[in-house]
């Protein structure tokens, strides 16, 4: 493999996990790779040097809030139908 096409799927699975990662995902990023530096997993995160520990971390963080937010929309479809349904029958 290139280094180009390297490149490209690092900056690829980074744009897969932009937007699931909230606010709060840096400190955990941080705290789950405490060997790191600050401005390594910043770099790492910007894309600026590939670190696939960072970059698991991050799909890893990005997969659970996914996931965490599938299950709240469909918590809400169901409750939104349950709702349709009982005015139906009233």
């Amino acid at each position: 493999m290139s280094a180009l096409q390297s490149k490209i799927e690092y900056l690829a699975a980074l744009s897969k996990a932009a937007p699931f990662l909230t606010g709060n995902y840096k400190e955990e990023l941080q705290n789950r790779l405490p060997g790191k530096s600050e401005n390594r997993i910043k770099n790492a995160r910007a894309g600026l040097v590939r670190d696939q520990e960072v970059l698991t971390v991050l799909l890893e963080i990005a997969e659970r809030e996914r996931v965490e937010r599938r299950n709240k929309a469909l918590k809400e479809l169901e409750l939104t139908s349950q709702s349709l349904i009982e005015s139906a029958a009233a």
